[in-house]
């Protein structure tokens, strides 16, 4: 089956409606296409139908499908979708970004230099650790692969084409073929010396591939160069052809060298057997950059394992040469001012030591952080803040790291209910304004972003904890920067609407705090499922709203239906399924408390309860909760519950009843496990079924 061109304006599927070609490659092609349902701009892939064919490939297919919607990660371009046409059509959707490529920065500007160089690798590392997690080897990373985006800050890197479909045409049946033809997965500039040889790609193939672009990134040119592919595929392939590395050597630190030669080991056993040992080494590559350390020793590729004990050998050798000159100083000028001036010069070489000591220590703390916060792990990522904090203490040349720390330690405490995280702003604000920072040799958009950080802080903190003016001030103050700077990152100005709409609701301005919902909940949907979890708080604040405001009818269903369906299509694929629950519940305690609106939010309801049902890792309070806000709902409508319904309920009762009870803490939804239970042996008697009734009896006291 030969592929399928896409005319402008033209609607593949019903709903991407088509607005130009991007381009064209092995695989398939991509367009640009707006999804006319979702209201987004996405890539459309349309990929060879030739690629599955028979019936192992498509499901293979749909497999990896359903692995890419778990790559949820700032760092990986977001799926949204894919599935096979009834023409029998494979495509997929993604999310769209604007930018240019890493091949086109290199072709711009030749050499990155180290410090952009790491930036830019160490995010490749995250994206590439993500995919790992769930058992996704990319097997094709390239600078073509690497997109680089203006926004959240420069050189945000996300990275393309995870996966999907490279699988399918890898299996042991097919490699010897596609070896002999030349038709291979990958990309032979880049390509692993294991992938060369035909044998299957494994997550340190990808490793290999992330030294080449290193390799590239500061050497200006490719590892390896050939008049053809299979010229290309030998050098990687073969133990003689080794990488010009030390050609490196006058212009990169120890580590640098030490981490290439690692990666481009031919023997993948040989290479970092982690992504998070590759991080560990750029973090002490980053280190040796800013202590100024570079190396003119030559490496030798033939006893890499001696290579640590090198580098170890010439950083004391240089440390003995630097005492040395301090003893010869000394030797020479015995008068005491001499002597003093000496001893103030070592321990002025002492501090700035430990200075980069503590500058490496910290920059390893952030990020372990950061993965915290990514992993919902906020009391791991408050812990390693405040072990950031005890680092800076009183340390001027550090006050930037410090700032870092205290914004993401306020956020962890906010967003993980850890405790009161105002002190903690406070001292933010004052290190802001402290002479120290006013000092440090940080760019003015550099300034304006940590202000900005810190007043979205704020802004959260103050509406929750009741100070609203304050509150309404910090998001003003933001939106005045964000505009003066051109700064607009999408999560964090959308948390500024919420904390703005919470503090406009705490006044009792319901009308303007609606006002604010609705361009939250357009802001949100624009940036598609990394906002998932403010949808939900948005539209929980949409509802509420909307009581208080007393609308129509008609308007709250609307909103209900709109909360409902995006509940129901989000729930099971988020990673803030607590969150939501959690949020669920409080909307549908209100719409309980106002009688007159519960009947038009039955679907809110019915979907938290079915969602409740199958999420075991609930606890089992939430789960019981959400039966008894239905079980009340139900029973406000002029028609009550059915026998048959009540039987499918009881059921679901029953399962939960039956599941091993987590260990859990007394919670305020507690009282709901015997309430659910009364309410459903009510129901059973209302309808005439003594014999269900028992059934609930019973199971209910297993709880």
């Amino acid at each position: 089956m030969s592929g399928i061109s896409l005319a402008e304006s033209s609607v593949f599927q019903g709903r991407y409606k088509i607005v130009r070609k991007l381009g064209e490659g092995g695989m398939g092609s991509v367009y640009l296409a707006e999804q006319t349902d979702a209201d987004r701009i996405v890539a459309l892939k349309l990929l060879h139908p030739s690629l599955i064919e028979n019936d192992e490939f498509r499901k293979r297919f749909i497999r990896e499908c359903a692995n890419l919607a778990k790559l949820s990660n700032e760092h990986i371009i977001t799926f949204y979708n894919a599935a096979i046409s009834d023409e029998g059509q494979p495509y997929a959707v993604f999310e769209y970004v604007t930018g240019v490529t890493l091949r086109k920065s290199l072709q711009d500007s030749g050499k990155l230099g180290l410090t952009r160089t790491l930036n830019i690798i160490k995010q490749i590392c995250v994206a590439v650790a993500k995919a790992h997690e769930h058992g996704i080897v990319h097997r094709d990373l390239k600078p073509e692969n690497v997109m680089l985006v203006a926004r959240p800050e420069p050189d945000w890197v996300k990275v393309l084409d995870f996966g999907l479909s490279k699988e399918s045409i890898t299996d042991e049946r097919e490699s010897q073929r596609l070896t002999l033809t030349g038709d291979l997965v990958g990309t032979a500039d880049y390509m692993s010396p294991e992938q060369c040889g035909g044998r299957k790609a494994d997550t340190r193939s990808d490793f290999y591939a992330i030294g080449c672009i290193l390799y590239e990134c500061i050497a200006g040119k490719k590892l390896f160069e050939a008049e053809n592919t299979m010229g290309l595929i030998h050098q990687h392939a073969s133990a003689s052809a080794l990488p010009a590395i030390n050609t490196l050597a006058t212009e990169c630190p120890p580590s640098m060298l030490e981490l290439l030669s690692d990666l481009l080991q031919k023997d993948p056993e040989k290479r970092p057997q982690s992504i998070s040992k590759i991080l560990e080494e750029l973090n002490q590559v980053e280190s040796e950059i800013k202590a100024g350390i570079r190396t003119s020793r030559k490496i030798s590729s033939q006893k890499p394992q001696q290579l640590k004990l090198l580098i170890v050998s010439a950083i004391s050798m240089a440390a003995v040469i630097g005492l040395i000159a301090i003893a010869g100083t000394i030797a020479n000028h015995q008068s005491q001012s001499s002597q003093k001036s000496t001893n103030e010069q070592s321990k002025q070489m002492r501090k700035q030591l430990k200075a980069s000591k503590d500058s490496a220590r910290i920059l390893d703390l952030i990020d372990e952080a950061k993965a915290a916060v990514t992993a919902n792990d906020f009391k791991q990522a408050a812990e390693l803040c405040k072990q950031c904090l005890q680092i800076t203490e009183g340390n001027a040349s550090l006050i930037e790291q410090r700032i870092k720390a205290l914004i993401i330690l306020t956020q962890s405490i906010v967003t993980g209910q850890l405790g009161d995280a105002e002190p903690y702003l406070i001292e933010t604000q004052k290190a802001l304004e402290s002479e120290a920072f006013a000092k440090a040799s940080l760019s003015n958009e550099k300034l304006a972003k940590r202000k900005l950080a810190y007043l979205m802080n704020a802004a959260l903190i103050y509406s929750q904890k009741g100070k609203y003016n304050k509150s309404i001030e910090a998001a003003e103050e933001y939106k005045r920067i964000s505009k003066k700077i051109g700064e607009d990152h999408p999560r964090m100005y959308i948390s500024i609407l919420l904390a703005e709409s919470g503090s406009f609701r705490g006044k009792g301005d319901f009308a303007r705090a609606l006002e604010l919902d609705e361009e939250t909940l357009k802001r949100a949907q624009s940036i598609g499922d990394i906002a998932s979890d403010m949808l939900s708080t948005t539209y929980n604040s949409m509802m509420i709203n909307c009581i208080q405001l007393k609308k129509p009818h008609r308007e709250v269903q609307d909103y209900a239906r709109k909360y409902s369906q995006f509940f129901e299509e989000t729930y099971n694929t988020s990673r803030f399924r607590k969150i939501y629950m959690l949020q669920a519940l409080s909307t549908g305690q209100s719409l309980i408390d106002s009688p007159a609106y519960t009947t038009d939010a039955i679907s809110v309801f019915k979907a938290t309860w079915e969602a409740a049902l199958l999420d075991s890792d609930l606890p089992t309070a939430f789960r019981t909760k959400a039966l008894q806000q239905y079980l009340l709902a139900k029973n406000m409508t002029p028609t009550k519950i059915k026998k048959s319904e009540l039987q499918e309920i009881a059921k679901g009762f029953q399962k939960l009843c039956s599941e091993k009870r987590q260990s859990e803490a007394e919670t305020i939804y507690d009282s709901s496990k015997q309430e659910s239970a009364k309410l459903l042996e009510d129901c059973a008697k209302h309808v005439g079924d003594s014999s269900l009734a028992g059934k609930i009896n019973l199971a209910s006291k297993k709880l």
